[in-house]
């Protein structure tokens, strides 16, 4: 009985043991994640490293967007670089922009970060946060600027934070120019 308890079980997240004693210990293939049976929950924690698994995603944006003035406005990043299945890409509820929305589908500790460029030379403020979908009024994180007659203002936001699994976030971009501005995909 002792020999058959060491190591881990391997086991989908779906088709963990349903009687699993405190302390079992399962590799989900369809996660690449190891869980563990506290006595009332299973928690996962990082697997392998090496190589296989990737835990963090990336996507760009490729094509001009319009901002309008004084509108929390989503983002469009249409260009996925790294993808994992802990992030899905979809449209955004509030303005139905395309590839705007990102749900975490695992709960756990994120680093996230955004950044945008609009593409211009004048005197006015923008900025970015990153919130829940369709609630641009909640940030999570967030950074404005005065652009000072700079061209190309630049913005970015970066945070930490703990989710749980199916959050749903926008990265919101905002201009007060009193005209629409470009983003500049560079």
């Amino acid at each position: 009985k002792v020999d058959s308890q060491i190591g881990a079980l391997f086991c989908s997240s779906s088709t963990r043991p349903s009687s699993p004693y405190a302390g079992q210990t399962v590799f989900e293939t369809d996660t690449q994640l190891f869980a563990f049976w506290t006595g009332s929950a299973w928690i996962q924690f990082i697997g392998p490293t090496n190589g296989s698994t990737v835990h963090e995603c990336e996507y760009n944006q490729t094509v001009i967007q319009g901002i309008s003035t004084g509108v929390d406005t989503p983002l469009n990043f249409d260009q996925a670089v790294t993808t994992t299945p802990d992030v899905t890409r979809a449209t955004a509820t509030g303005g139905s922009i395309p590839n705007g929305k990102f749900t975490l589908n695992r709960a756990g500790l994120w680093a996230i970060d955004a950044g945008f460029r609009i593409a211009t030379a004048s005197t006015f403020s923008s900025g970015i946060w990153i919130g829940l979908d369709n609630s641009a009024a909640f940030r999570l994180g967030a950074s404005f600027q005065n652009s000072g007659g700079a061209a190309n203002i630049e913005t970015s936001v970066s945070f930490t934070r703990r989710f749980g699994a199916a959050t749903p976030l926008n990265v919101y971009a905002w201009q007060n120019s009193g005209s629409q501005k470009n983003t500049d995909p560079f």
